[in-house]
């Protein structure tokens, strides 16, 4: 059962998921290119956010795991160098590290699908970057941390929402960077 906030999210949010994964659909990642430009993007948008919110959650909320070694392990497995980073998130509210986090969260428990299809993929190099496909500490984390919004914890429901829907044009400029 979602609280009212992450009730919240989702609804107000609903256009820019759309948007982000729209973004995200050009790349078949079953091929190594369309998998490197994923990795990349995802790369990018994460760094962007997690040097965003460094040192800045509120109590109650654990950092999320540094997935960019994963990516870049990934990256290097398929020929492609680290992308360069893009510049942090600038959300400045007290609660926004809350809803940026909440689009990593999100992101990576919806990409069920595409690690399906990434493990379908009969391309060997594809298979052998799984680092962050393969992070179950990164789905533990992301499981927790939507229990943490379920808790609530008094947060400013307007500043997660405006910081979610800056995760998800992040996300969404990440991708068309790739």
């Amino acid at each position: 059962m979602s609280s009212g906030l992450r009730a919240r999210l989702r609804a107000e949010t609903r256009a820019d998921h759309d948007m982000t994964e729209a973004a995200f659909a050009r790349f078949d990642i079953r091929t190594a290119e369309g998998l490197a430009g994923f990795l990349a993007a995802h790369h990018r948008a994460t760094g962007a956010v997690l040097d965003a919110i460094e040192g800045r959650l509120p109590e109650g909320f654990s950092p999320p795991p540094d997935a960019r070694a994963m990516l870049a392990a990934d990256l290097a497995a398929l020929g492609h160098g680290v992308p360069p980073p893009m510049a942090p998130v600038a959300a400045t509210a007290p609660a926004a590290p809350v809803g940026l986090i909440y689009v990593l969260a999100g992101s990576r428990l919806g990409n069920q699908m595409i690690r399906r299809n990434w493990s379908q993929s009969d391309d060997m190099d594809v298979r052998a970057a799984g680092a962050y496909f393969g992070a179950r500490g990164l789905d533990d984390h992301a499981r927790s941390f939507l229990r943490a919004v379920d808790a609530g914890n008094g947060l400013d429901a307007d500043a997660v929402v405006a910081a979610a829907h800056l995760g998800f044009r992040t996300f969404a400029r990440a991708a068309d960077m790739s």
